[in-house]
């Protein structure tokens, strides 16, 4: 048995035993519910084979308590799963793309030193498109480029 999805509101129990239905007989199994804090419901803009148990590591929050790799509690859905959190804001990504920049603010990079390569972005959705892109400058955080579709929260990119 696993959890299919988090909730709230449920009064914290011990071994309560469930009943078997004919033709079963006996006791079933025993749930016990415990406390384990505050639950985020995380919702993709695209379908993950995500499973309870993955790791999931979140960058670039407004809200330093997003900014943690934590493990799926629940998943029910393709495009949601539930994990514990401390946070007490909802999850919003403090950068935005546009279409000559993508923002990574986890990096640290020297100034321009990606200048001149190439920076392949992946954007994924309902129409997925992959683009090469010469990088013009870079800042710490930032690669600047000719006019492209501008990445999304979910786009992946490689420097190559």
């Amino acid at each position: 048995m696993s959890l299919y999805a988090a909730g709230s509101g449920y009064t914290v129990v011990a071994g309560v035993a469930t009943t078997a239905t004919a033709p079963a007989v006996g006791t079933g199994l025993t749930v016990n519910v415990i406390a384990i804090g505050t639950v985020g419901r995380v919702t993709l803009g695209n379908n993950s084979n995500f499973y309870k148990g993955d790791p999931i590591t979140f960058k670039g929050c407004n809200e330093a308590a997003w900014n943690v790799t934590a493990n799926i509690l629940a998943t029910d859905s393709l495009t949601t799963f539930d994990i514990v959190t401390t946070a007490t804001l909802t999850a919003v990504a403090t950068s935005s793309q546009s279409a000559t920049t993508l923002v990574d603010t986890t990096q640290n990079w020297a100034t321009n030193i990606y200048k001149g390569m190439i920076v392949k972005i992946d954007i994924a959705g309902t129409a997925p498109t992959t683009q090469f892109r010469e990088i013009l400058s870079n800042t710490a955080t930032v690669l600047t480029f000719a006019t492209a579709t501008a990445p999304t929260q979910t786009s992946r990119y490689t420097i190559s």
